[in-house]
């Protein structure tokens, strides 16, 4: 594949960059770089070999959920800042 530069505005406008004219001839030559490599790597041989989900091969590493009793309402509101008897009081954000 070949760098062009309409493809090298295309990029930047997706990614919300403004280029200059004297950035031009160098982002395309490191562009075209990049695009190179992933010539060479389309030209590997996958045939037969699966699509990796992750390096490891677990499949969940999480904990099983477990219910446990929570703290008591009075203790976590004595450390807030303003709380009516049953939630902290924030301060508005939206209109």
């Amino acid at each position: 594949m070949q760098m062009t530069e309409e493809r090298l505005h295309k990029i930047a406008n997706l990614a919300y960059l403004e280029i200059s004219d004297a950035q031009k001839p160098k982002l395309m030559e490191h562009m075209q770089q990049m695009l190179q490599v992933v010539d060479i790597l389309d030209t590997v041989n996958t045939e037969g070999v699966s699509p990796l989900v992750h390096i490891h091969g677990r499949t969940n590493v999480c904990r099983p959920d477990e219910v446990k009793a929570s703290l008591p309402r009075e203790a976590l509101l004595q450390n807030a800042f303003e709380h009516t008897e049953e939630a902290f009081v924030v301060p508005r954000v939206l209109g």
